[in-house]
């Protein structure tokens, strides 16, 4: 399974309309230990200077890279292919994990790899495995100009994130007002119930209104960072291990008396 990207929410009359994408991710085989993944992990599939296990000779040529086998090979006459190990590496990552409840109550955690210009890694489709389980196919971009890759490791199930939206009834300013407010306030349950810390990235959002009668304001974010061009909040959390912790943010939102608006 893989995390949505959450994008701006435009609020008006009667309507909804959330525009949602499903964001780009790429993974490749990893060891993990059951229970908790640290920083500094080791992960099989890509290499440390000098951990080439002598499975192969390879030679690099400007597009391409060539292995000759140091053993030889018996392939069986029979109908089906055989997978012969040419060569394996490893490497130092670090992990880092996020989430989008509003869009999906999970966390997923995804693996850098700072050093992977290091590694003569090719351009290729990979299967991927988690302590020693099939997860998914993917690819591996060699033609990423970034300095550190990023690999989805898929969902970490020993952090716990639950969102709730409370919604106060509607409130008139005036006996004659033509206007109503409605306060919505969302809380955000997390629980780390690993043994060590993790480092987690959380988005949610307050709506944006492009309608003159629609009017947002009483912004209160908690410990997040408000971008106010898309209404997207920005969590940047350590966790310690076994914490519980609550994130909350409200807004209020002002409209005409009658009208019908999906605030959340």
């Amino acid at each position: 399974e893989e995390n949505e990207e959450l994008n701006p929410y435009y609020l008006d009359f009667n309507e909804e309309r959330p525009m949602y994408k499903a964001a780009n991710s790429r993974v490749m085989m990893m060891k993990t230990t059951a229970d908790n993944v640290e920083a500094d992990e080791e992960v099989a599939g890509v290499a440390e200077a000098g951990s080439m296990l002598s499975f192969s000779q390879a030679q690099t040529f400007t597009l391409s890279k060539e292995y000759t086998l140091n053993t030889k090979q018996t392939i069986a006459s029979k109908n089906y292919s055989k997978s012969i190990m040419i060569a394996s590496d490893t490497t130092k990552a670090m992990f880092k994990h996020f989430s989008t409840p509003k869009l999906n109550e999970k966390v997923f955690y995804e693996a850098l790899l700072p050093n992977w210009e290091d590694m003569n890694l090719l351009e290729t489709n990979c299967d991927v495995f988690l302590n020693g389980k099939y997860v998914a196919n993917s690819s591996i971009n060699t033609t990423t100009t970034k300095d550190t890759l990023y690999f989805s490791a898929g969902e970490d199930k020993n952090v716990k994130v639950s969102r709730k939206v409370i919604k106060s009834s509607p409130t008139k300013n005036s006996i004659f007002s033509s206007t109503v407010e409605e306060v919505v306030t969302v809380s955000i349950k997390l629980n780390n119930m690993k043994q060590t810390s993790i480092d987690l990235n959380l988005k949610d959002q307050v709506p944006i209104s492009q309608n003159a009668d629609l009017k947002i304001s009483d912004i209160k974010t908690d410990e997040g960072t408000l971008d106010a061009n898309t209404g997207i909040i920005s969590y940047n959390l350590t966790l310690t291990p076994k914490q519980e912790k609550i994130l909350t943010f409200s807004y209020t939102v002002k409209y005409p008396k009658g009208k019908k608006v999906t605030l959340n």
